[in-house]
């Protein structure tokens, strides 16, 4: 949410007095809207060879009272077999090696994912 170029905020939202919005990060193009249709879900799905987590087959979960809408030529690195995601069971926006999505990744069944990024890490430490 915070890597979208804008959030925007409901009045009345936890007890915004008036909409508004705030400038965000603008790593991914898009905004946030903040509230949105509550999602809580369990999140199956594989990950592509763009992701810096690695490609493979991942579980976790999601949870969120935000719509994140980005630009229609933003990559995304999840594909979901269960789970919401971002936008047509896609999640995982990635641009370079940056990351953002609404999965939470379950350690155990995705920690082939975080040994990727943490041997990624140490090649790009060495260059």
């Amino acid at each position: 949410m915070y890597l979208t170029d804008q959030m925007n905020i409901k009045k009345d939202w936890q007890g915004a007095p008036a909409d508004q919005s705030f400038e965000m990060c603008g790593v991914f193009s898009g905004e946030t809207q903040m509230p949105s249709k509550r999602v809580v879900s369990y999140v199956v799905g594989t990950s592509s060879g763009n992701c810096p987590l690695g490609n493979a087959a991942f579980r976790g979960h999601e949870f969120h009272y935000s719509e994140v809408k980005l630009a229609p030529d933003t990559q995304y690195a999840y594909r979901l077999s269960r789970g919401v995601g971002m936008h047509d069971n896609l999640d995982g926006a990635v641009i370079h090696n940056t990351l953002g999505s609404y999965t939470h990744l379950h350690p155990v069944a995705s920690a082939g994912m975080f040994r990727h990024f943490t041997d990624l890490c140490r090649d790009l430490a060495r260059h």
